[in-house]
């Protein structure tokens, strides 16, 4: 049983693209750059109802599209309906956070107050956000999210 878990985990390790190597998005697809249908060629279209969910034999995709404009919501972000806002990937295996490799030193942690045991990592630049639990690190998801450079061109201007 351990010899399987084993191989699953080493094809779940080399099945995910390098989260270092790819600090802009997962699989091509990049916050605040692609679009539903750039997903849906890569994922096909997703029969949840939110249009948002996508099932794969290894995890769960989740993607937060924009459905406001600037004059809807001056705090948002200035890019069409349907532009990718979120990317969260859910792995149906445990993985550690080890195993996946990353240059820690890029990644801000931080422990979260409200639930002991759970603990964030946080790349700013290459816009990725992983939650992890327990003491073995166990990955939750990991989540793609707008740069800190994304954050200085892309937000809605705020008009005064």
């Amino acid at each position: 049983m351990k010899f399987i878990a084993s191989i699953i985990l080493v094809f779940l390790c080399l099945a995910l693209p390098s989260l270092a190597q790819q600090a802009k998005g997962w699989r091509g697809i990049v916050p605040l750059h692609s679009s539903r249908t750039d997903v849906e060629k890569l994922l096909g279209p997703s029969t949840d109802s939110c249009r948002c969910l996508y099932k794969t034999e290894h995890k769960i995709v989740q993607v937060v599209y924009s459905n406001q404009t600037c004059k809807d919501d001056s705090r948002g972000w200035d890019v069409p309906l349907d532009t990718v806002l979120l990317i969260s990937v859910s792995l149906k295996t445990e993985v550690r956070l080890a195993d996946l490799r990353l240059d820690l030193t890029k990644y801000q942690k931080t422990d979260n107050q409200f639930s002991p045991g759970m603990s964030f990592y946080t790349h700013e630049d290459g816009g990725i956000f992983i939650i992890v639990t327990g003491t073995d690190e166990l990955v939750g998801s990991i989540n793609y999210q707008p740069t800190k450079n994304d954050e200085k061109s892309c937000r809605c201007q705020q008009r005064h």
